[in-house]
């Protein structure tokens, strides 16, 4: 669907999120500005011009990306500033068609659809893996996720692992699924809360990747142009919701993400502080953006510790708040699965009673030497090996 028509010019517009990015840049179209002038090797054309990148362009001299830096900041481009925000889209258009309190039980199909589209705009073709699971991967901003999470030992159900599914993501399905519930039920009111809490953990990822590369390229003297097109492309993903909240620490982070930090460390602790002072405002826990930990030695990175909360600050639940929810929707399906397998159980089993009772009755037709069952003579000689067998069961003999 095209942005400005869907999301920033339709009935219930603007959305919230892309608001904000709109108003950040200027234009409905910044996705498609940043990929495109990327492509075409020019700084970007954003009508807020203190928020442009020039550095896809060479009047940006030896800070110019090569072609390695600026195919990165076209990927992530791609999957951050168009499909995260499709997702987005998806989930108010949801909200937008939900009947509230409907009692026909199909009419949130719509809606429905719209919700389930947010989370294939989310995943991609689908999630994997499993807690404890070194395997897990997936797409888009879920597969993000799972990356960064290894990074910033916060996988798991409790956000304190390296491995397996990230917290984020498994808070993200339990909405996803208590949201898909309520929508179908008619309860559209608590889907809104629902979608502002899965907005902010979105974040997360996109957070953790803009210090996770601003770190290498300071600390590790990481000047290769995938450190540096990286760190920009993900800021330029996150930073219309830091300003947003406060404008001053979005120009400390755009000022810095691509410093010339050679001999610098400053750079990182001050983005890494901007971000810290609008997780409050954004709804985000700041506990639950990990620090960046340091595998070889098993602590946390030098300058790059879990941040400390402060009173005031965003409280997230290890436990998904959704999660208790689901179970219980969870266990009527299954009672309703056993309910009707025990119904058809029943139906089989009277049927097959049915069939047997028919053949038994076949068994005991007498077969007669006359259509009386009598010889000329007056005799009976109807007595034959199955009423013989009759009258050994105790049956009374059939009569014609």
């Amino acid at each position: 669907e095209n942005c400005p028509y869907s999301m920033y010019d339709c009935e219930n517009c603007p959305y919230s999120m892309f608001d904000k990015f709109h108003e950040y840049y200027g234009m409905s179209e910044y996705g498609d500005e940043w990929i495109t002038a990327a492509f075409e090797q020019r700084p970007t054309a954003f009508p807020r011009s203190e928020n442009n990148n020039r550095l896809f362009s060479a009047e940006s001299g030896r800070f110019t990306y090569d072609d390695v830096g600026r195919a990165e900041a076209i990927k992530i481009g791609t999957a951050f500033l168009n499909i995260w925000m499709a997702a987005i889209g998806q989930m108010e258009r949801a909200l937008d068609l939900c009947n509230q309190n409907c009692d026909d039980k199909g009419c949130n199909v719509g809606s429905a659809s719209h919700w389930d589209n947010a989370v294939a705009h989310y995943a991609g073709a689908g999630t994997k893996g499993g807690s404890g699971d070194d395997s897990v991967g997936g797409h888009l901003l879920y597969g993000l996720a799972n990356k960064r999470c290894q990074d910033f030992k916060t996988c798991g159900e409790s956000s304190d692992s390296t491995k397996g599914i990230a917290w984020v993501n498994i808070q993200i399905l339990h909405a996803f699924n208590a949201g898909l519930v309520r929508i179908k039920a008619g309860q559209c009111g608590p889907v809104r809360s629902i979608k502002e809490r899965i907005e902010a953990l979105m974040l997360v990822p996109l957070i953790q990747s803009v210090l996770r590369f601003n770190y290498l390229r300071v600390y590790a003297r990481s000047q290769n142009d995938t450190a540096r097109a990286s760190a920009t492309s993900y800021a330029a993903a996150v930073l219309p919701a830091v300003s947003a909240c406060n404008e001053t620490g979005a120009r400390i982070i755009a000022e810095y993400i691509d410093y010339d930090h050679t001999g610098e460390v400053t750079p990182f602790t001050r983005i890494k502080a901007a971000f810290e002072q609008a997780y409050a405002c954004m709804g985000i826990d700041g506990t639950k953006i990990g620090g960046i930990w340091n595998a070889t030695n098993r602590t946390y990175s030098v300058d790059a510790e879990p941040y400390v909360s402060r009173e005031g600050d965003q409280v997230w639940s290890t436990r998904s708040p959704f999660a208790v929810n689901q179970q219980e929707q969870d266990a009527k399906e299954k009672a309703m699965i056993f309910f009707c397998l025990i119904l058809i159980a029943v139906i089989v089993g009277v049927i097959l009673g049915m069939l047997a009772r028919t053949n038994r009755e076949g068994d005991y037709e007498l077969v007669t030497d006359s259509p009386d069952g009598e010889d000329i003579d007056g005799t009976d000689s109807a007595r034959g090996p199955v009423e013989l067998e009759m009258q050994q069961r105790g049956l009374p003999p059939r009569v014609h």
